[in-house]
């Protein structure tokens, strides 16, 4: 039985170190990462990314969102593909859907707005992307930086703690300069 355990947890971690790379999540995060729960293990490792960051806005992936659709009123595609969700699930057609289709400021900015203001509806948003956690945790440290007033560490921090798959990845050029006009903009 424990042989069996320790065979399991063996090809797990083999797996996880396929994915994901020590430069990019230090051994901390790497423990972490390793015993959060795992939804699929026979195709591929997924780990449960939903995540409620304040009240009535969530993230998480694609599958997170399927799984909790009925009660969102707002989805916010960050997920860059082509592919639309509203062509794929029937239990979109009665949601208010937004997608970025480019990683610019300009359209980083309508989203965040579009953020707000369902908040201060009390709508239920959701924001995905393919992981659940890169381009997702990116828009949540822009929304962050221009209506909580924080700069660009401390809301790197404030997502961390929330979910430590948040910012493992490196950013790429592009969004840590939007972070930082931002930042420059809004951080009072």
């Amino acid at each position: 039985m424990n042989d069996k355990f320790y065979s399991d947890k063996k090809i797990q971690q083999n797996k996880i170190n396929k994915k994901y790379s020590f430069s990019s999540i230090n051994n901390v995060d790497y423990s972490k990462l390793l015993n959060r729960r795992v939804v699929n293990l026979k195709d591929n490792i997924k780990y449960q990314t939903l995540s409620c960051i304040i009240p009535n806005l969530y993230c998480g992936n694609r599958d997170d969102l399927l799984a909790h659709i009925s009660n969102i009123n707002i989805i916010i595609d960050v997920s860059l593909k082509d592919n639309d969700l509203r062509k794929a699930s029937p239990y979109t057609s009665n949601k208010e859907y937004h997608k970025l289709k480019i990683l610019i400021l300009r359209e980083i900015l309508q989203l965040i707005e579009i953020i707000d203001e369902g908040l201060q509806k009390n709508k239920k948003i959701f924001i995905f992307c393919n992981s659940g956690y890169y381009y997702t945790s990116f828009l949540l440290a822009c929304y962050f930086i221009k209506y909580a007033k924080l700069n660009k560490f401390n809301v790197i921090n404030c997502l961390q703690s929330i979910n430590s798959l948040y910012f493992s990845k490196p950013l790429s050029s592009s969004m840590d300069l939007i972070l930082d006009t931002l930042t420059t903009n809004f951080y009072k």
